[in-house]
C-alpha cells in the first residue's frame, strides 16, 4: 500500500496504458494519453464498470460499522482504505468504487484466478500497520528536542 502521491500517480498511469494497450492497441503512445479519457467513456468499459458497481454499490451499507474496505485484483491484494466513520466511507464509496472496477478492467487477466484470501488480506493489513507504525516511530525520533530553558 503506497502512501505517497508518486505512488497513486504511477498506478494511474500504468492503469491508463494496461486499459488503452486492451481495447485499443493500434494506437501511437502520443494518442493513447488522449485515448484513456475517450476509452473511459467507451461503452464496453462503461458496461464492464457497471457491472461491478451494481454488484459492489450496497456493500457499504449493509451494517453501520462498515469503515472501510480491501480491494484485490486477479486474486491479489491491491490497496485498502479505512476511514474515520460509517458516514465518510459511505459517502466516499460510490467514486471509490468506480476508480477501483476502471482499475479491476485495466488489470483484469484473461485466465482465471482465485480471489484473494483472508489470509492474504490479513498479511497485507498487518504489514502496513508495521509500516505505519514505523513511521510514526520515526517521526517521533526525528522531532528536534524542545530546548525552551
Amino acid at each position: 500500500m503506497s502512501n505517497s502521491q508518486g505512488g497513486v500517480w504511477e498506478s494511474v498511469t500504468v492503469a491508463r496504458i494496461n486499459l488503452v494497450e486492451m481495447l485499443a492497441p493500434e494506437l501511437t503512445p502520443e494518442c493513447q494519453s488522449r485515448a484513456f479519457n475517450l476509452l473511459l467513456k467507451n461503452g464496453k468499459v462503461q458496461e464492464t464498470a457497471d457491472s461491478y458497481i451494481k454488484a459492489l454499490s450496497n456493500i457499504a451499507n449493509r451494517s453501520d460499522d462498515v469503515i472501510g474496505y480491501v480491494f484485490a485484483i486477479n486474486g491479489k491484494v491491491n490497496s485498502a482504505d479505512i476511514y474515520g466513520s460509517n458516514a465518510l466511507f459511505k459517502k466516499l464509496w460510490p467514486k471509490l468504487l468506480k476508480a477501483n472496477a476502471i482499475e479491476a478492467i485495466a488489470e483484469t487477466q484473461q485466465d482465471k484466478f482465485k480471489p484473494a484470501s483472508a489470509d492474504s488480506v490479513r498479511g497485507f493489513l498487518s504489514e502496513a500497520e508495521k509500516s505505519k507504525r514505523l513511521r510514526q516511530g520515526c517521526q517521533r525520533a526525528c522531532k528536534p528536542s524542545d530546548s525552551r530553558g
